[in-house]
């Protein structure tokens, strides 16, 4: 064959170094990368304890508001007050901003437990003393009364504190009632531990405290700071009706005294 034949079309002609280099076979791309499974922020298993709007933890698997920033899951929305005391809407699985509302035992039921109580502590306190025992006893079951009647006026100052709807007062009262005689009942079993007299006091006082707002807390299934802020309200209106009855007296005898 002579070398001014022509070359074998099969067989690569020579090419300039500028000219580009076309691929017979067509181009693969590279295998795709497997996914990376990345948890969601929605994964139920990591966050179903958090609260969706502050991230803080839940009180529970089942609660509803966040007691951090009273974030309400059902409603969608905030819970909060100009105080910043989220209303508990999670306790007892209600908490549509009223703050007595009734419950499954009548209010009826509620003023007996407590009418009991207070003849239960009237009582002991009849016993608690050597002298004047029907005096200890009356005293016992007039202010327990009053006591009550103040605490009446601490609920509905509290609900419009916390900007919630009083609701039923009749409900109010027996709750009232059935704190305040406990307290009384836990107060005077305090008297009948044989030590000193202000160890008695003490003993008294804090179990009585206790029950207080242990009944208030379970009874109108609140936050425990809104339990506080109503026990603390029924506390300083009892001592400004203390204080106005000292006032009244003093301008009686500075009356008399003139006369």
């Amino acid at each position: 064959m002579s070398e001014h034949e022509q070359q074998d079309p099969d067989q690569d002609s020579p090419r300039s170094e500028g000219e580009a280099h076309i691929p017979i076979e067509p181009h693969e791309d590279p295998a795709p990368k497997p996914a990376i499974n990345k948890p969601s922020i929605m994964d139920e298993s990591e966050d179903e304890d958090l609260c969706p709007a502050c991230g803080a933890k839940m009180a529970g698997p089942d609660a509803v508001v966040c007691i951090e920033c009273g974030y309400d899951l059902v409603a969608n929305k905030k819970i909060k007050t100009k105080f910043g005391l989220p209303r508990l809407a999670s306790f007892k699985g209600e908490g549509d901003g009223v703050f007595s509302e009734p419950s499954k035992l009548p209010w009826q039921a509620l003023a007996i437990g407590g009418l009991i109580a207070l003849g239960a502590a009237a009582a002991m306190a009849g016993m608690n003393v050597d002298a004047a025992k029907i005096r200890a006893v009356l005293k016992v079951l007039v202010y327990g009364p009053l006591i009550t009647s103040i605490g009446v006026g601490a609920v509905i100052v509290t609900a419009k504190v916390v900007e919630d709807e009083v609701g039923r007062l009749d409900f109010g009262a027996a709750r009232m009632l059935l704190a305040v005689g406990g307290f009384a009942l836990m107060y005077q079993l305090g008297q009948m531990v044989e030590t000193h007299a202000l160890v008695q006091f003490l003993i008294g006082a804090v179990l009585g405290i206790g029950v207080y707002y242990l009944t208030i807390w379970l009874s109108f299934s609140l936050d425990v700071g809104v339990a506080v802020l109503l026990g603390g309200m029924h506390f300083v209106l009892w001592l400004l009706f203390i204080l106005l009855m000292e006032l009244i007296g003093w301008l009686e005898a500075s009356g008399g005294a003139a006369g």
